[in-house]
């Protein structure tokens, strides 16, 4: 049975989340939060490995999402299950938003 809401999940205004099939199709800013680059990745997407160094690399992906933000642009942020990019949210997203409903 198909998920009835398959596709990427927007959890503040511009800021959406989402996998890999999100990411080929979404018309925006795409960063890859995944360790490695995954060989189908959308060519414009900007690989940023959230876990690669700690508080570093979070807080450089979080400055990147906001400054897109700001500029009014969307972003797409994608991993493979949510695992990689859950820690941002802490970072980026209010408290009290949907990101535990996030696909």
């Amino acid at each position: 049975m198909a998920h009835p809401r398959w596709g990427e999940t927007e959890i503040i205004p511009n800021l959406f989340v989402g996998d890999l099939q999100d990411a080929q199709r979404f018309d925006g800013i795409v960063i890859n939060v995944l360790p490695d680059v995954p060989q189908a990745k959308p060519p414009s997407a900007v690989h940023m490995p959230i876990l690669a160094r700690g508080i570093e690399s979070m807080d450089a992906t979080a400055r990147l999402i906001e400054t897109h933000l700001e500029l009014g642009n969307r972003v797409l942020v994608h991993c493979e299950e949510g695992c990689e990019r859950a820690p941002l949210g802490h970072r980026v997203v209010p408290q009290n938003s949907p990101l535990d409903d996030a696909g």
